[in-house]
């Protein structure tokens, strides 16, 4: 059988008609010369941020204080012209804000900034949060060759948590005239009588750092219970007073400061005071990691689901991510996030141990009951 053999010729007006004809019937297209196609990414998210912007609006719950808003609400606002209502505060409070708005039908949150213990066992087992995976819509935030290690780090299986955000958190600081260098290399180097009566621990009772280092001390295999009930019997100020913690190290009346808020004593070493910060490599048993008010929620029922969306992609790109950093001292698990801005004991060591994590976590109940047992209430 001869093979038919197509040849271009001039039509006849009645083949043309004929030839337009079967195109249309068959509904066969043709591609135009010079139409481009955009990617299905690129299409939804022109979508949604159209849509975002008619909604106007954005709702963040998230930490207090003028550089958190700054970072959270003022740069993401100035990219792209949404309004952030951004409320500042304690964690607890926020959470028992949203619970009673709920509780009364309420839903007026789109997204919540803070620490991960609080969300995790106060919000997600009442249904109060969406999976944030299906949020994900630029490729520089969903494709794993963007984050350290070719994956994105997911908390949970259900993938509400994203923790992006991270430091090394200190939980040792020192008074330079009264501690040699070199001096403290070990957590039990704390049991010499010469710190008898001359440290402070921050008030582990309550939720804070320092009940997150005593979860540290009996989570860590060289430490433990024995290790906590030694350090007790060293005559321990106790205090949750973050004035009287500074002012008690940096005048010499105390050595050692043990779980403090690290903005604080910051401040005072900016400031000239004699106080320094171990860093967790100089210590035998590493330190903390820790990812502070930083792990993004989308809240059930977002009343703003589009500029929900857009804040998302925003909070985890290299920009948001860059820009949050920055301003609140973390560090990014991005791969193109640089964390030059920080100071070397703000960096973590594969070493240090999360102190965010689901065992520490499932400690917090024998870490009270001990507390309370020690320490009394």
């Amino acid at each position: 059988m001869e093979q038919a053999s197509i040849c271009l010729v001039s039509f006849p007006r009645s083949a043309l008609f004929l030839a337009i004809v079967f195109v249309s019937w068959t509904g066969l297209s043709f591609p135009v010369h010079g139409a481009e196609t955009i990617p299905s990414w690129q299409a939804e998210w022109q979508r949604v941020l159209e849509t975002a912007r008619k909604e106007g609006v954005v709702f963040v719950y998230g930490p207090a204080g003028s550089d958190a808003r700054k970072a959270l609400a003022d740069a993401f606002q100035k990219k792209y012209g949404i309004n952030v209502e951004y409320q500042g505060g304690r964690g607890t409070e926020r959470i028992v804000k949203m619970k009673a708005e709920r509780d009364a039908g309420q839903y007026s949150v789109d997204i919540h900034v803070g620490g991960l213990t609080t969300p995790l066992v106060s919000l997600k087992p009442v249904g109060a949060l969406d999976p944030i995976s299906p949020a994900l819509i630029l490729p520089e935030v969903k494709e794993p060759k963007y984050w350290q290690g070719g994956k994105l780090p997911w908390y949970d299986k259900e993938q509400m948590f994203l923790p992006a955000l991270y430091r090394g958190r200190t939980t040792v600081f020192l008074n330079t005239t009264m501690v040699k260098p070199g001096e403290i290399r070990s957590y039990k180097d704390l049991l010499n009588a010469k710190w008898k009566d001359n440290i402070i621990l921050d008030d582990p009772r309550g939720t804070g750092p320092g009940q997150q280092l005593i979860t540290f001390f009996l989570l860590h295999r060289e430490l433990g219970q024995p290790f906590i009930r030694a350090l007790a019997k060293q005559g321990l100020f106790v205090t949750d007073n973050r004035t009287i913690q500074r002012d008690s190290l940096a005048h010499g009346k105390k050595a050692v400061l043990l779980g403090g808020d690290f903005a604080v004593v910051e401040a005072s070493i900016e400031k000239g005071l004699p106080i320094a910060h171990m860093q967790t490599k100089e210590l035998k048993e590493g330190g903390q990691l820790a990812f502070g008010g930083s792990v993004l929620e989308l809240i059930n029922r977002a009343p703003h689901p589009n500029a929900a969306k857009v804040y998302i992609n925003w909070f985890f790109s290299r920009e948001g991510q860059t820009t949050i950093a920055q301003e609140l001292g973390f560090a990014s698990r991005r791969a193109d996030v640089p964390n030059d801005h920080l100071k070397p004991w703000q960096l973590a060591t594969p070493e240090d141990f999360l102190i965010d994590s689901q065992e520490a976590n499932d400690a917090k109940d024998s870490v009270v009951k001990l507390t309370k047992e020690i320490f009394g209430f």
